[in-house]
C-alpha cells in the first residue's frame, strides 16, 4: 500500500514508476526485514556492497538507504547480514544528515544490538549529525536507555582504553545470551 502511495506521489512529480519501484523496491524490503528477499535477489558480495552504499534520492517513504531503514526499524539480522556481506562501507558516511548510528538512536524502539553491530564494524559514536547532535544525545530525547547506555560504555573505553574492558564483548555476551542465530553470530565472528 504504501508503495502504490509513494508512486502515486513521484507520479505527480514527474518521475517515472518504474524508477521509483527500482531504488524504493530494496529499501523498502530493509524497512520490512525482508531478508531473505534481498538475498535472493542480491546474491553475490558485490551487489549486496553496491546495495549498502547507495542512497535512495529524496523523497523515500521508507528511509534514505537499505541500511539506514534496516538500523531504524531494528531488523538484527538484515542489518548483521548487510555487515557481514558488504565489503567496505562507511558507516560515518552521512545520509540524510545523519550516520547510521544517529538511524539507529532516532528509532522508534531501543536498538543496543544494532547499535552494537555498528560499532563492532567501525561506526564512530562520537561524530555529530547535521544538526550538531551525537547519537548518544539522540538516545537521551528518544528515550533509547540501552543503546545509551552502550554508547556511554564505549565512550569511557574510548577516554580510558587501558583501564576499561571493550565494552562491545561484555555488553554483546549479556545482549546475546539466549539468541541463537547464525546470520548474527556470523556477524560478530
Amino acid at each position: 500500500m504504501i508503495g502504490f502511495l509513494q508512486r502515486l506521489v513521484n507520479a505527480d512529480s514527474g518521475k517515472k514508476a518504474t524508477e521509483i519501484e527500482a531504488w524504493e523496491r530494496p529499501i523498502e524490503a530493509a524497512y520490512w526485514g525482508r531478508t531473505e528477499m534481498l538475498k535472493r535477489e542480491y546474491p553475490t558480495r558485490k551487489a549486496i556492497t553496491s546495495l549498502v552504499n547507495d542512497k535512495a534520492p529524496t523523497g523515500s517513504l521508507f528511509g534514505p538507504s537499505v541500511l539506514a531503514a534496516a538500523c531504524s526499524r531494528g531488523h538484527i539480522n538484515l542489518v548483521a547480514t548487510l555487515l557481514s556481506e558488504a565489503e567496505n562501507v562507511d558507516l560515518d558516511r552521512m545520509v540524510s544528515g545523519k550516520t547510521m548510528l544517529h538511524h539507529t538512536a532516532c528509532a522508534p524502539d531501543d536498538q543496543p544490538i544494532v547499535a552494537g553491530l555498528l560499532i563492532l564494524h567501525g561506526a564512530s559514536h562520537d561524530i555529530p549529525d547535521k544538526e550538531g547532535v551525537t547519537a548518544a544525545e539522540w538516545c537521551e530525547a528518544y528515550r533509547q536507555v540501552a543503546t545509551q547506555r552502550l554508547l556511554a560504555e564505549v565512550e569511557e573505553w574510548h577516554r580510558t582504553p587501558w583501564t576499561t574492558p571493550a565494552p562491545t564483548e561484555r555488553w554483546f555476551e549479556s545482549l546475546l545470551h539466549n539468541q541463537p542465530d547464525s546470520d548474527l553470530t556470523r556477524a560478530l565472528a
